[in-house]
């Protein structure tokens, strides 16, 4: 797959209303002003975006939102986090229904996966859906992580095409590095602010 996440890709902020609603408007301006920033890519629906806080109908309005303010200027990437492989994957649905460019997903939370049922959930996504698929870690958030090795497996599947990695553990980021750098589709993002010039140095995408 010839997809390549690069660059600064923010994660962005879901702004609501006093009363809980999503603030379109304010949606609407917190993206263009970051496309004006010269921003590489538009992450919606991440951490930050506080996936968890909205519901189906809500998280389809926002990337609806998203694709008409973008335009195609730059890619939008869609989180598609859920705690169950069925839920992920009608996330998953809907991003392709709103012509978003690539997905990211989460490790599930709360269950503690082993390994092989980590690959087995990602695998699954990855055969659901021709996007292509950025996986998330972030270990401090859901004390589940992708080990090295399962990655490496991972990345040999066709639209996986890299992972962010926000464990803030430089020697897990710089083992990613190690076992996919011949890996020519496959690409590493730093998701902790304070590691992004290093990560570029030893040759990841992009924060």
């Amino acid at each position: 797959m010839k997809f390549t996440p690069k660059g600064i890709i923010p994660p962005v902020v879901t702004p609501f209303t006093d009363d809980g609603q999503i603030n379109e408007a304010v949606l609407r301006d917190v993206i263009e002003f970051l496309l004006k920033g010269g921003v590489h890519g538009i992450f919606l629906m991440g951490t930050t975006g506080e996936f968890y806080a909205v519901s189906a109908d809500e998280y389809h309005r926002l990337l609806e939102i998203a694709a008409e303010v973008v335009n195609g200027r730059v890619p939008i990437y869609a989180g598609c986090n859920d705690i169950t492989t069925r839920g992920a994957v009608r996330f998953v649905k809907m991003a392709e229904r709103v012509r978003a460019d690539a997905i990211s997903v989460l490790t599930p939370m709360f269950i503690s996966q082993t390994q092989a049922e980590l690959y087995a959930f990602f695998k699954t996504i990855s055969e659901s859906s021709s996007l292509p698929i950025i996986l998330y870690n972030n270990k401090p958030k859901t004390n589940i992580t992708i080990e090295p090795s399962t990655v490496a497996k991972l990345a040999e599947l066709e639209n996986i095409v890299g992972i962010k990695d926000s464990t803030g553990d430089f020697t897990n980021s710089a083992e990613y590095l190690r076992l996919t750098r011949n890996n020519d589709s496959f690409h590493v993002l730093l998701g902790r602010d304070t590691l992004i010039y290093a990560g570029l140095c030893h040759g990841a995408a992009g924060p």
